[in-house]
């Protein structure tokens, strides 16, 4: 029928255009083609359900794939969309779906397994691991085994664990390792100690705008500067200061 879009007709009539046939008919080893749009049936297809022996391609033509699109893809009134296979004889179902308000990414297998994001170098096929999330909840950046809630790593230390009392930051680097924190001139950089009873027990602080480094105990309460000359100021109690 030209170009006009795939209609639906009786299995006994002859396919010779874009014609597909009602439910109950049969098309086998056929071709119709209308408006762009390319259909191939290496199986049978029946009414508005398809089986194919074969793979289904939509404006693309990928080797080895079941189904490729090319194009943008929708998938309409769903809020899960789930994969699934078989590891070691047992099923392994992965996914993503939309719950509580949030976009959940999710894995599931008998035993443990985690998410990884990779990037693949183009026609190698070889992926490199960029980050993990462990079943356990620790992520590492840089790093396939992270030894606390978060690592970031950007070369091997040679270092095989980490304290129990201050994992859950760990900064790994083969050389120098450092924390920078980026502000306004006119801002302050603070590292902050908290407890149930203050969020300021307290701090070690930067003012941009004075250059100057002051630390607190007890509350917002300042005990030692060091000036933007270099001069140490303990205390701060007017006349009880004392300085080098």
């Amino acid at each position: 029928n030209g170009n006009a879009a795939p209609t639906w007709v009786a299995a006994s009539t002859v396919i010779g255009g874009p014609y597909l046939p009602l439910t109950g008919g049969t098309l086998t080893g056929a071709t119709a083609t209308a408006a762009g749009i390319s259909l191939t049936v290496g199986g049978v297809l029946t009414g508005t359900s398809a089986t194919f022996s074969g793979d289904v391609e939509i404006g693309a033509n990928y080797t080895n794939a079941k189904l490729s699109v090319g194009g943008n893809l929708a998938i309409l009134n769903t809020k899960q969309l789930n994969l699934t296979g078989t590891l070691d004889s047992d099923l392994l179902w992965y996914g993503m779906r939309y719950d509580n308000n949030e976009v959940q990414i999710y894995t599931y297998y008998p035993s443990d397994r985690s998410i990884t994001f990779n990037t693949v170098s183009g026609g190698t096929g070889i992926t490199t691991q960029l980050m993990k999330i462990e079943t356990g909840g620790n992520v590492g950046i840089g790093t396939p085994n992270p030894q606390g809630k978060l690592q970031i790593t950007t070369g091997d230390s040679g270092a095989s664990s980490a304290w129990t009392n201050a994992d859950e930051l760990i900064l790994e680097s083969s050389g120098n390792a450092g924390l920078a924190f980026q502000t306004p001139n006119t801002g302050a950089a603070t590292i902050a100690f908290q407890d149930p009873e203050s969020v300021q027990a307290g701090f070690i602080q930067y003012l941009h705008a004075d250059d100057a480094l002051r630390f607190a105990t007890n509350g917002n309460n300042e005990r030692m500067r060091i000036t933007d000359y270099g001069s140490l100021v303990v205390g701060n109690t007017p006349g009880t200061n004392v300085n080098w």
